[in-house]
């Protein structure tokens, strides 16, 4: 299981970055249990193709918040492409949760303060 962890860089610059962009209004510590459902992109009456559009607009803000805001780097052996492909998994299954895409952020990204 995920962990939600506000001395973990990754989870806090991912619950910012997504309040930032309006996908979640809750705070830190209620918006590890939120599933990728209950983030405002998601549409259960989208077709899949709609919602993988909206699930890569929104990781794309993510990844470039991660990389020119935080100043983040990919880990060793993860491209751009990679870490698109496996946050747009996380977002695109309506059942995980905040916190396993705030542990894929944290396999995927090396943050400044690690």
């Amino acid at each position: 299981m995920s962990t939600w962890d506000n001395n973990n860089t990754a989870c806090n610059t991912l619950w910012i970055t997504l309040h930032d962009i309006n996908q979640l209004t809750t705070n830190f510590a209620s918006s590890g249990d939120l599933t990728m459902s209950e983030l405002t992109f998601y549409n259960p009456l989208s077709s899949t193709e709609q919602r993988k559009q909206s699930a890569t607009m929104i990781v794309s803000q993510l990844d470039n918040a991660f990389i020119d805001t935080y100043m983040s780097e990919y880990e060793e052996g993860v491209t751009t492409t990679s870490a698109i492909n496996g946050l747009v998994s996380i977002l695109m299954d309506g059942e995980k949760q905040v916190k396993d895409l705030g542990a894929t952020c944290d396999e995927l990204y090396k943050f400044i303060t690690e």
